[in-house]
């Protein structure tokens, strides 16, 4: 399942549409490869994923995801009966997921992009190409842009009705690809007769466009010598059209450029109007803030994730970490691995994870303490210690568990006459046995009653 690279290829947009017996898409097909993906909005600025990044929080919130899932090790393992699973770097999926993703990508720009993807638009997809090694293996997975692929719908001879995708790079020949031949993700689907996920930056166009505008402010007014916009007040009136031009003409060559912070000077009666708010006026500064929290909680990320620290507290910044990694992340992760259980696993019994565990460390006191209380209570061996810690074994002898002495197992019974954790009991130990038997009370020799 999910290998079959070569005969993935059904032919050019023509050939798929005659097949399909279906060419209502015939129309907008220009449409979807080359209309903008969200119109103008209120605030006067066209969103659409390329404008979406130039805003520095949009980018920085999807770089942080797309970062730290690319990262993470991803292993596949193979589960065991007893419940245990091992790693099998052996397998040619393991090294797609974990080193190399295709002869391009290694496996961390692989998911970095496809992370990438998902995060601004909804979904993300690969094509999978069959390896050499045996039979259904997954040799490489090639990213599909989605400004080049487009999801289909085929009906084949049995009536039954598939998903494809139609990918027409620019300059390439279009073809389509079976969704069985598909590496996809995609977060938030609300349609259950929709392939792909809900695309954030569309969705939220009004909320980005009035931070890209708010955005796009600040560079035209310190374009324009960080101050506001007049007007010049001249009592009389030009002679001509070329003597205005020329007026202002001077005006701006004495006011900006190398000129700017200068003094310039008005003759004949002119006066300078201000005629636009000042920064403090407009809220320039609480307006950006306001902004950049609507879109850190548009991806759900922590605003100390992208530099905003003005309301961060130091004290909990362990506790902050592990929120990122449960709150943001985890939802991510789950996907990557579901999508890859679906589309790239063909046998039973594997299953592919993230190493999560460098992300939930604490300080170096709180690990050691909650290593200590783990080995001494016998479900960490040293090894098991080493292995969190990133170092390696030493030997055989890590391997042991240790179990308290004075401990047994639940549900079996106690018996006093036997000695836990010493080999003999102490002589007042013993006599409280024995009094203990014959239903008496006993009490230590340092305690009377008279």
């Amino acid at each position: 399942r999910g290998a079959g690279g070569v005969s993935s290829v059904l032919g050019s947009k023509d050939q798929f549409m005659a097949s399909a017996g279906n060419r209502s898409m015939e129309g907008d097909y220009e449409q979807f490869y080359f209309a903008n993906i969200a119109p103008e909005g209120h605030a006067g600025v066209n969103v659409n994923h390329m404008t979406a990044f130039r805003h520095a929080i949009v980018f920085a919130c999807i770089n942080a995801i797309s970062e730290s899932i690319g990262s993470l090790p991803l292993k596949l393992f193979k589960r065991e009966p007893n419940g245990d699973k091992n790693p099998i770097p052996d397998h040619p999926l393991y090294g797609v997921l974990h080193d190399q993703a295709n002869d391009e990508h290694t496996a961390m720009e692989f998911r970095e992009m496809m992370q990438s993807w998902c995060s601004a638009r909804g979904w993300a997809a690969a094509e999978i190409v069959a390896g050499n090694a045996r039979v259904g293996a997954v040799g490489e997975l090639l990213p599909l842009h989605p400004d080049d692929t487009r999801p289909v719908k085929q009906q084949d001879n049995s009536g039954r009705v598939r998903w494809a995708f139609d990918y027409h790079p620019v300059d390439t020949k279009a073809r389509t690809i079976l969704r069985e031949d598909v590496f996809l993700i995609r977060s938030r689907i609300t349609d259950r007769d929709s392939i792909l996920g809900v695309d954030p930056i569309t969705q939220q166009k009004e909320s980005i466009g009035a931070a890209l505008a708010t955005q796009e402010y600040a560079a035209r007014f310190f374009a324009n010598n960080a101050t506001p916009t007049g007007l010049l007040k001249h009592p009389g009136e030009f002679r001509d059209k070329e003597q205005r031009a020329n007026f202002l003409g001077a005006w701006k060559r004495a006011t900006q450029g190398k000129n700017r912070h200068g003094t310039a000077m008005l003759e004949k009666g002119m006066e300078y109007q201000q005629i636009s708010l000042t920064q403090e006026q407009a809220q320039y500064v609480e307006t950006r803030s306001l902004q950049a929290l609507d879109i850190c909680s548009i991806f759900r990320v922590p605003p100390h994730k992208v530099g905003i620290l003005s309301d961060a507290k130091f004290k909990n910044i362990e506790q902050q970490a592990i929120e990122w990694v449960t709150d943001t992340l985890l939802p991510h992760l789950i996907r990557w691995e579901q999508a890859i259980q679906r589309d790239l696993i063909t046998r039973s019994g594997l299953m592919a994870e993230h190493d999560v565990m460098g992300l939930l460390r604490g300080d170096i006191e709180a690990r050691f303490k909650a290593y200590a209380i783990a080995r001494n209570w016998g479900w960490l061996s040293a090894n098991d210690v080493r292995r969190f810690e990133n170092q390696n074994s030493i030997g055989p002898e890590g391997d042991h568990y240790l179990q308290p002495l004075n401990m047994i197992q639940a549900g079996d019974e106690i018996d006093p006459s036997q000695p836990r954790g010493r080999e003999r009991l102490t002589p007042e130990e013993e006599n409280a046995v024995q009094m203990g038997k014959k239903g008496q009370l006993w009490l230590p020799q340092s305690i009377s009653l008279s």
